[in-house]
């Protein structure tokens, strides 16, 4: 069962549920979540995009590995009550790698966003899934890398982050910054 069912559970199509083989520029993910208790097999990989999602629970890492991700990125924190104990252990034991970068949530920093897109680059060939606690922080993070990274228009980078959420003001400068500055 779903430990977060608030959470918003998206893919970058920008809609919850399966994937959706053979959809043009756009790769459903949507593994997470009590309508995805097991593996999709439809997954395709239609082009390098990462996906994204709120905290996995256990069941649920497994089912990513299983979908073949070889990367989990986690830009949550790990001392609060919706992290996954010993995250980086359960995921490494799947046989993916793990990266944590945690970043606050009312204060994302550019150094946050640099470490981010380094660990992005470095992976580029891999099958990436990005997370955080409600997918807000990795909607922000995978957009920003699509558009400043892969050159996708900013419609299309931040397509799911708009299905999540409107970013505060915070967020708003943040991704503005980021926009004219990018990281290197």
């Amino acid at each position: 069962m779903d430990r977060h069912p608030d959470r918003p559970v998206h893919s970058l199509s920008g809609r919850p549920g399966r994937c959706l083989a053979g959809a043009p520029r756009r790769r459903a993910c949507g593994l997470i979540g009590p309508r995805h208790a097991q593996a999709d097999r439809q997954l395709s990989s239609i082009d390098a995009r990462p996906c994204s999602s709120g905290q996995p629970d256990a069941v649920e890492c497994a089912a990513i590995a299983a979908a073949g991700y070889q990367l989990v990125v986690n830009l949550g924190l790990h001392d609060t009550e919706y992290a996954l104990p010993d995250e980086a252990g359960t995921v490494r034991a799947l046989g993916m790698d793990y990266a944590h970068i945690p970043v606050v949530f009312g204060t994302p920093k550019h150094d946050d966003l640099r470490r981010f897109f380094a660990v992005m680059d470095a992976h580029r060939d891999c099958r990436i899934w990005v997370h955080c606690a409600a997918n807000k922080r990795a909607s922000v993070f995978v957009g920003l890398w699509l558009h400043l990274r892969r050159g996708l228009p900013v419609d299309a980078a931040f397509a799911l982050q708009r299905d999540i959420w409107q970013p505060d003001a915070t967020w708003s400068r943040f991704i503005a910054g980021a926009r004219v500055r990018t990281p290197g």
